[in-house]
This record gives structure tokens, sequence and C-alpha cells, in this order.
């Protein structure tokens, strides 16, 4: 109680699965793509939501949301590329006027490589880094010769200063050691091994330095072997100062060096002077002639070539930031537009290739659109031809077409053979007519899981002619479908009766409490005749009031029979169902009626009594009782008579109208 409809659920049982929802029936796809129910609102509105969401929804059915879903997907991997391009051109067009504005030859080589359409990257990297760029002019050089001028490296005062200090330390130890017996030994341990490797090489012998006869024997160098072990010892500390000695020397090439042989043509080109640079250099690095006075020498010369070394480096930065100030913006924005431009670029043939397949796509979509669509197409069409019973509409095309904001379903008539567009010019019946003819093919293609059909009042709008092609279209239907179909008007129904079409009416009916009932319908002369009985054997109905009631429903009885017999006969051969409306409301009155059944001419109501006569006196009595009606009531005739009797009047008027 109070719930909404919102509040509702359903509960799905399956043979095989625990209860579940609708989900488990695996027909969430198919419900919107076949949508077997047709509300009178979607009915009305088919045509209301615009020819792109009417396009749509034809599109889900034959699965070309997925062509949709591909150009989407291809514009979407094209764009960003597109916009990156575009971006990158836009970009450089500021740059090039940039590049263009300072006399730089790496603007100008960056300039070069980016002005046409085709852009050569690696020249604009390469223009980026002077050093690097063999077309950027002696300029260029010019820049790295600054470069290395302004990280010139000269010897160190430190290090100088600390050999000039190790060169005195080394020649004062040499002094002291040659003074010394150590130094002696030293140079004995010489003599006597070069005697030993002589006696070794040439055997015994005389000495070859002072001629002495056989002074060279194994004994002799036996002696000669323990005096070198023992002087050994004593000369260590002579070894150990000419070891440190080496090193002194060795490391008088690493501290002590010359100048660069770039350096005069560095100073030459980039401008900057340089000549007491090399002076203090070469006097720097020119030993004199005394190797004690190198010591001083280094100390004394090393002041003057740090403090000329130390002013060019000043010069030469202050050129080179000079020279960098205006370029160093522009290559930051070089730099960063490269980064951009080598993605767009790595891009653009990815590009072309999409715009190729999207158009292929496009062409493509419409060949499979007209190819999937045809059967729909088709059926619609044949449908319609059903539906327009005596209408001078006829549908000649339904297409889908465009792409993208322009897609469309185009549907194409003509009146009287006269080319027009369907939705100006069609009434609103006609419009149902038409939505019902799209639905239904789309409803029941062999694709879709549901066989069966829902539509809600269909009739509603329609004309006669139009509701008796409805009857036709849903006979047609329900050959391969279970077509149910809800509906307030009784022309659908009378129209399946008078047509022969085997079709199981239902009235429901709401009672008191909203207890629903339902009883299988039957035409309205049964139905009258029926309520007639009804009431005549209902003892709770009194009898006055019965005898008042009952033969009007015996009338509209009659009155159901003779209609039913008109239409069939007049539209059956031909008529159109608007002129046999107008004919029967012309002539609605009982005697009338039965003139148009008997005679199929309402002139000769006169007959009608001589005519019903010919069949009995309980004829004559039935016509008469419900002649009179309401209004006078049954007189004499007792009930249970006159509702059999008038029973056996409609049974024999169809038959006498039917010779």
């Amino acid at each position: 109680d109070g719930a909404s409809l919102g509040d509702s659920t359903v509960t799905v049982r399956l043979p095989t699965r625990a209860k579940s929802d609708l989900t488990a029936l695996g027909w969430t796809s198919s419900v919107e793509a076949f949508r077997p129910f047709l509300s009178y609102n979607e009915l009305g509105s088919t045509f209301d939501d615009g020819p792109t969401e009417f396009h749509d929804r034809l599109s889900r059915i034959l699965g070309l949301e997925e062509i949709d879903d591909a150009l989407q997907l291809l514009k979407n991997a094209r764009l960003p590329r597109t916009r990156a391009i575009d971006e990158a051109r836009a970009k450089l067009s500021a740059l090039l006027a940039q590049l263009e504005s300072i006399d730089d030859p790496r603007a100008k080589a960056a300039h070069r490589a980016l002005k046409s359409r085709t852009w050569d990257l690696a020249a604009a990297e390469q223009a980026l880094d002077a050093s690097a760029a063999s077309t950027a002019g002696s300029t260029a050089e010019e820049i790295g010769l600054l470069r290395g001028l302004a990280n010139l490296s000269i010897p160190n005062r430190d290090d100088v200063r600390q050999l000039a200090a190790d060169l005195r330390s080394i020649a004062a130890r040499e002094a002291a050691v040659a003074a010394t017996p150590a130094g002696e030994a030293r140079d004995t341990i010489d003599i006597l091994r070069i005697a030993i490797r002589h006696f070794d090489a040439h055997g015994e012998g005389d000495c070859p330095v002072c001629g002495k006869k056989l002074a060279l024997l194994p004994s002799w160098r036996a002696r000669s072997q323990a005096k070198i072990d023992e002087l050994t010892a004593r000369a260590a500390e002579a070894e150990a100062v000419a070891r440190d000695a080496r090193e002194v020397h060795r490391r008088m090439a690493e501290v002590a060096f010359g100048p660069p042989p770039s350096l005069a043509r560095a100073s030459e080109m980039a401008g900057i002077n340089a000549i007491a640079l090399l002076d203090a250099w070469r006097v720097f690095a020119t030993a004199p002639a005394d190797p004690a006075a190198l010591p001083d020498h280094l100390d004394e010369s090393i002041d003057p070539l740090v403090a000329a070394g130390e002013a060019v480096r000043t010069t030469a930065r202050a050129e080179l930031d000079r020279r960098e100030a205006a370029w160093t913006p522009i290559a930051r924005a070089l730099t960063a537009w490269l980064d951009s431009a080598q993605a767009a670029l790595a891009d653009a043939a990815r590009v072309a290739e999409l715009k190729d397949a999207e158009a292929w796509l496009k062409a493509t979509s419409g060949e499979i659109r007209a190819e999937r669509f045809e059967p729909i197409a088709n059926s619609a069409i044949a449908l319609w031809r059903l539906f327009r019973q005596q209408s001078n509409v006829d549908l000649e095309s339904v297409v889908l077409t465009g792409t993208g904001p322009a897609r469309q379903v185009k549907i194409d008539v003509t009146i009287d053979g006269v080319p027009s567009a369907a939705l100006g010019v069609m009434s609103q019946g006609e419009l149902h007519a038409m939505a019902l003819s799209l639905f239904l093919p789309r409803a029941t293609l062999p694709e879709s899981p549901f066989r069966f059909v829902v539509i809600d009042d269909p009739v509603q709008s329609m004309d006669p002619a139009r509701v008796e092609g409805l009857a036709r279209v849903l006979e047609d239907v329900a050959e391969h479908r279970q077509v149910i179909v809800f509906t307030h008007d009784d022309r659908l129904p009378e129209s399946t009766r008078r047509l022969g079409i085997d079709a199981r009416i239902i009235e429901v009916t709401r009672r008191e409490n909203s207890v629903v009932e339902l009883s299988t319908s039957v035409d309205p002369t049964e139905r009258n005749l029926d309520d007639a009985e009804a009431i005549a054997a209902d003892s709770d109905v009194p009898p006055e009031l019965a005898r008042q009631v009952v033969p009007g429903f015996c009338r509209a009885a009659i009155e159901a029979a003779a209609i039913e017999i008109v239409r069939r006969r007049r539209i059956g051969r031909g008529e159109s169902h608007s002129s046999v409306e107008q004919l029967l409301e012309t002539n609605d009155q009982l005697r009338k009626l039965l003139a148009l059944a008997l005679f199929d001419n309402a002139g000769k109501h006169g007959e009608v009594d001589t005519k019903i006569g010919g069949w009995g006196l309980w004829a004559s009595e039935v016509f008469a009782t419900a002649n009179r009606g309401a209004h006078s009531g049954a007189g004499l005739v007792p009930l249970d008579e006159l509702v059999p009797n008038t029973r056996k009047f409609c049974r024999l008027l169809r038959e006498r109208a039917a010779r």
C-alpha cells in the first residue's frame, strides 16, 4: 500500500537457476533493439523526437550503431593528432618570426630548417648546438671557441708552487746522498753488476778495464756478488731519493704544462686579446738552462700566468653571455616546440590513414545501411499497402541516410502519383499507420527472441478503412507472432469479425474495489442477446423492469446484425468505408436498417413488414416488440419466448441476407 510503481520489482524463475531479476533472461539489449511493445504515446510520438532519434532507433536494431561507433573511434583517434599538428603549425609561425628577428647563425639555420612545408627537425635540433652546427658558419665556431676560452684550463697556482717546493727538496736530498758512503756504495754496486753481467756473458778472462790477466775468475765473481749484497743495504737511501726524484719529474708534465695549440686561433677568431696570456704561458713553459733554477722559475712565472688566464676567461664569459642573451630565450622556445613537433609529425602519417579510413567507412556505410535496412523497408512498404485501404497516399521508399548530425530516416510518398514529403501531408491516422508499418517489421525480425508484439490502442485517429487495413496487417503478423492489442474502440473487433479473421477478443471490466473481470467477447448481436437473456432470467430484477429493458437489448441485437450485413456486403463489393458509414448514419431507424440488410435499399423500408411476415407470426412479433424497444416494453410477449425468438430472427436475417 502506498508504494509507487518505481518501487515494484520483477522476479524471474528459470528452471535451472535460482530466483533472479530480468537481467537473467539476457534480454537487456534485445528489449532495446527488438522492442516488442508499442504504447499509444510512443505510437503518437514516433516522428516527434526528430529524424536523428528515429534513425538511431532503427540503427540499433540493425547493428548499424557499430558503424557509427567505428566512425567515432576513428574521429577520436584523428582529432587529437590533427590538433597537435595544427597547434605545432600555429606556434611555429611566431617562432619563425623570432628566429628571423636576430642576427645569429643558429637562428638562421633553424629558420632554414623549419620555414618550408616539410620540417627538417634534425637540422633544427643541430642548430641548437653551436659546436655541432657544421652549416652555421664562422660565428657558430666562434661561440664554440668562446666557450673553450671561458672554461680554459691553466696550471693551478697551488700545484705549481708545491711542485717547485718538491723540486727543491729532491735536489737537496740528491746532493746529500751523493756525498755519503751510500752514494759511493750505489756507484760501486752499479760497477760490480756490470762486471758480473760481462763475466756471465763471456766467462773467465782478463779485466776489460785494467787489462789484468785472468782477473775475472769464478772466485772473483763470488767475491763480487758478496760485495754487492753488502753494499745494497748501504744504497737504500740513495734508491729512495732516486725514486722520489722520478715521481717529481713525472708530476712536472701534469702541473707545469704549456699553452694549448688552439689558444692563438681561439683568441684571434673570438676577438679576445690573449697575447698577455700567451706570453706569460710561454715564459712559464720555457725551462731555464740550469735545472737548479727551475723551482725559482716556476714560483716566479705562475702568478703572471694565472692572472692573465683569469682575465681571458672573464672576458670570454662576458662576451659569451652577451652573444647568448638574444639566442637563449629563442633556443628555449625552439627546444619546447621541437618536443611537441616531433610527437605531432610522428602521428602525421596516422592522420592521413585515419582520414582515408573515415572516408572509406562513410562511403561504405551507405551500402551497409541499405543492405541491412532493405528487408525492413520492403516489409514496411508491404504493410503500408495493406494499411492504405482506399488512401491516395502510397509509400514509395524508406531509407536511412546521412551520418553524424545529418542522419535521418527519409520517407518518400506519392499522393495520387505526385511525390511529396510524408510528414507534411499525412493525417494523424495515416501517421499512426506509418508508425506501425515501421514498428512491426523491426519487432518481428528473425533475430528477435520475442515471439509476440503488444500494441496499445492503435485504432484511435484511424478512419474505418484504415482500421480494416490494421486488421489485415495484424492478421499477417499473427502468422508468426502472438499479437496482443489493447483498444477501447470496437471497430477493430468488428473488422476482424466481418473479415473472418481468427482473433480472440477478451473484454476487460473493472468492477467495484478494482476487481478485474475477464470475459471472452462475442459479436455485438450475441452480446446483446446474452445480456437480454441474463436479465430475463435474473430473479433479482423486478419483472416489470425486465419487460421494459429486455426489448431494448433485442433491438440492439437486430441492429448490430443488420449493420454487420450492410458493411460486409457493401465494403466487400468495393464501396468506401466512409460512404458505408454515412449510409448507416443516415438510415439509423430499425426499419430502414432492415431494408438495407434485406433489400440493399433503404427506400424499400415499406416492404420490410411483408418480408418478415413471410418468416412467420413469431418473426413479426419479434420485429414489432424490438421496434417499440424500451419505449413500450415487451407488451404481452413472454420474455422467455422473446429472447430465443430474437436470436432465431437474427440468425435467419443473416441467412437470408447472404443469399
